[in-house]
């Protein structure tokens, strides 16, 4: 009987008590995931490396072309929300933002374009990382990254956050998902809410955050010709949290869409189409604001929205300004 503490150890040994079998080792050759075995199972616990894990602890492989973005921007964040991390950017988004690679992934057309507001009456805001500024609240993202990390570690029995992301970014790709909250959901059941939970109890974004009177002044020219809306993978109580921290009143906003509310997270396609089913607005209504081109950008782009990227505090300030000048042509 496997005497690791979670009973599903990512090793190659079969264990009777185990839910993960040999054929799920994560990264491992076919004749090694068959004879591979556990020194958890076999030395009492005390070490938790598995023989087969060499594989699985490089770095996180992130698809598509690199700028000088990935590196200043986090290429490594993750989000508790979601679990999402820049791994899961598809082939052609770049990791750190860049608009030019990401204007070539799927179809997501021109990002930033001076009339992107017009004949467009509702802009649909992501949270982390785009209603606060990416780069100078970094320190939160990174925190959110290292709680979020703790817990994966936890769960894949690793020996530090960095190779437990590593084992589920290869796990995501085994098993062919779009994202790694999917992963954890499929292989252990551990979906969007519990994640968030763990995210509310460790988290306090008080103590990384401060109001920003332009973006708060942006918002409310925004607030006067469009109906806003935040769509986050975080959940409403993490929300509405962010929301005070900010001093931007919940009212402004129309409604919270969150993932796990909304019974599915982005990147799907399919978190777009509730937003728009729930609200009764067609996607051409919509204009699509966040910091990730993978998650925020092209499967919105992909229904007919419009998308605007954030990569700083002062590109919510332009769209405010393009929304002053020149109105909503609705």
């Amino acid at each position: 009987m496997c005497a690791h503490p979670l009973r599903a150890h990512r090793c190659g040994r079969r264990h009777p008590d185990a839910r993960v079998e040999a054929t799920e080792v994560a990264g491992a050759a076919p004749a090694a995931r068959r004879g591979a075995r556990c020194r958890w199972a076999t030395s009492g616990g005390g070490e938790r490396a598995c023989r087969t894990r060499g594989r699985t602890a490089a770095p996180v492989a992130v698809a598509g072309p690199t700028c000088r973005a990935a590196g200043s921007r986090g290429a490594s964040r993750r989000r508790a929300a979601g679990v999402s991390t820049r791994a899961e950017v598809r082939s052609g988004a770049c990791p750190g933002g860049c608009r030019r690679a990401a204007s070539r992934s799927g179809g997501a057309g021109p990002m930033n374009a001076p009339d992107v507001l017009r004949g467009r009456r509702v802009i649909l805001f992501d949270l982390d990382g785009t209603l606060y500024d990416p780069v100078s609240s970094r320190s939160y993202l990174d925190e959110v990254d290292r709680i979020t990390g703790l817990r994966v570690q936890e769960i894949y029995g690793a020996d530090d956050p960095r190779e437990g992301f590593a084992r589920l970014e290869a796990d995501r790709k085994d098993r062919g998902f779009a994202s790694l909250g999917e992963t954890l959901q499929a292989a252990w059941g551990i979906g969007l809410a519990e994640m968030n939970r763990w995210r509310e109890r460790w988290t306090r974004p008080e103590r990384f955050l401060s109001p920003d009177r332009k973006v708060r002044e942006a918002i409310e020219a925004l607030l006067e010709r469009h109906v806003l809306i935040i769509g986050t993978n975080a959940s409403p109580r993490i929300a509405r949290a962010i929301l005070r921290v900010l001093e931007l009143p919940e009212a402004w906003f129309a409604g919270i869409f969150a993932s796990e509310d909304v019974g599915v997270a982005k990147p799907a396609r399919a978190f777009f189409e509730a937003v728009c089913e729930r609200t009764g607005f067609p996607p051409s209504a919509f204009v699509s604001v966040g910091d990730r081109p993978s998650s925020d950008l092209v499967p919105a782009a992909e229904l007919g929205m419009g998308t605007w990227l954030v990569k700083r505090s002062h590109d919510i300030y332009r769209l405010a300004s393009i929304s002053q000048e020149h109105g909503n042509a609705s």
